[in-house]
C-alpha cells in the first residue's frame, strides 16, 4: 500500500548513507505535514497532560525534535517517555498529532516489564479519550434540549 511504499522511500539513502533517527522522523513528519496540509495540526506538539508541564514547555512537546529526559533515579523519566510514546499516537480528531516516536533506552527500562507498563498506559489514553468524548456527547446534548432541541 501507499504507506508502505512512503515508509520504504523514507528508508532509502541516495548515497547509501544510514538513516539517522532524527532523520526519519524528520521525513515522517514532512511526509505527514504535506499529507495534511489544509489541517492545522502541523503547528501541534506533543501533549504530556500534565498541565503544569505543558505549560513550561509552551505547549507540550515539539514535533521533529531530540528531547533527553534527565533526573535521578525514580524520578518518573522512564514513566515520561513512555506516556509520551503513547501521546504521541494519540488522532488529531481528539487532539493529538497522529506520530510516531523514536526511544533510545540506556538503561534498559524498556524490556520485559517496561512493555507491560506501556500497555497500561495505551489502555488509560484510551479510556481517557472515551470518557472525554462521552462527556463532550452529554454536554452537547444537554445544551440541545436546553435550547428546545432535544
Amino acid at each position: 500500500d501507499g504507506t508502505t511504499q512512503n515508509n520504504n522511500a523514507i528508508l532509502r539513502s541516495t548515497n547509501n548513507i544510514p538513516a539517522t533517527a532524527a532523520s526519519l522522523l524528520r521525513s515522517k513528519l514532512n511526509s505527514h505535514m504535506q499529507h495534511n496540509s489544509n489541517s492545522s495540526s502541523t503547528a501541534r506538539q506533543i501533549v504530556s497532560f500534565s498541565q503544569p508541564l505543558d505549560m513550561l514547555l509552551g505547549g507540550g512537546f515539539a514535533l521533529s525534535e531530540l528531547t533527553e529526559i534527565a533526573g535521578l533515579p525514580g524520578s518518573g523519566k522512564t514513566q515520561l517517555a513512555m506516556q509520551l510514546c503513547v501521546d504521541a499516537r494519540l488522532p488529531g480528531k481528539y487532539g493529538g498529532v497522529e506520530g510516531c516516536a523514536v526511544v533510545i533506552d540506556a538503561e534498559g527500562s524498556w524490556s520485559g516489564a517496561g512493555v507491560d507498563r506501556l500497555w497500561s498506559l495505551a489502555g488509560a489514553l484510551v479510556d481517557h479519550v472515551k470518557s472525554s468524548a462521552l462527556r463532550k456527547m452529554e454536554a452537547n446534548k444537554a445544551k440541545e434540549m436546553a435550547n428546545g432541541r432535544g
